[in-house]
């Protein structure tokens, strides 16, 4: 039995002693190859938000069970064919990379949530934007797509056991932002940042993340398979 309210209980306590504004953090749960049963439990347990980064895997979990007030974000790579599907189907969208799907989203005339995300890491196996051209990235997704409900930024912390460095790759997320304040408009802002998973939360959290992404954290090892 996996007792997804305990662990959700500890996690609201890290998020009230370690953020510098714990009123404004969300919990997005990530069930990625976890089953509707767990999401279920989650639900029954307090989370409020569910986290997929597979399409396909979402699309069959939802097509099974809505979970209707659950908040849905999409957190992995699109591809440009699968945008309706997001806009279908979720209210937040923590990946924009491409101008191509940028473009996309604003022919629907979609209102989804939108996070730029950014390799701050400056990992080659990562996905996002280089730090050096996110303001550039921004005034043309401004003359491009100026009716994108852009909310933020988003990135994911280096994979090493190096603290200091997962803590400047949240820095660099941080100052980023606060760069782009002066790029806001009236769809524009950038006062979310997601940031922090199940092993670096806690740094994410004192570091200012609004939102943290937490699957194993909650859940426990995920299943293989799938």
């Amino acid at each position: 039995m996996i007792h997804v309210g305990e662990k959700l209980v500890k996690i609201r306590g890290d998020i009230q002693h370690l953020s510098p504004y714990p009123g404004k953090v969300r919990i997005v749960a990530v069930t990625k190859r976890f089953p509707i049963e767990i999401m279920a439990q989650a639900a029954k347990a307090g989370i409020t938000a569910f986290g997929e980064n597979r399409m396909q895997e979402a699309l069959h979990k939802f097509s099974q069970e809505s979970f209707p007030g659950i908040e849905r974000h999409f957190i992995g790579t699109l591809q440009s064919n699968k945008v309706q599907d997001l806009l279908t189907h979720f209210e937040w969208f923590h990946s924009l990379d491409r101008l191509k799907i940028a473009g996309l989203i604003a022919e629907n005339l979609s209102s989804i949530n939108i996070l730029i995300q950014v390799n701050t890491s400056r990992e080659t196996s990562k996905h996002g934007l280089n730090p050096d051209t996110i303001e550039p990235f921004v005034d043309l997704l401004s003359e491009k797509t100026p009716g994108l409900n852009i909310k933020g930024l988003m990135t994911m912390g280096p994979l090493t056991g190096d603290t200091g460095r997962i803590r400047q790759s949240f820095i660099l997320l941080r100052e980023l932002r606060d760069k782009l304040k002066k790029r806001e408009t009236e769809t524009f802002s950038f006062d979310e940042l997601s940031m922090g998973m199940t092993n670096d939360y806690k740094i994410a959290l004192e570091e200012g993340a609004t939102i943290i992404r937490i699957g194993q954290g909650l859940f426990g090892p995920r299943p293989e398979g799938l």
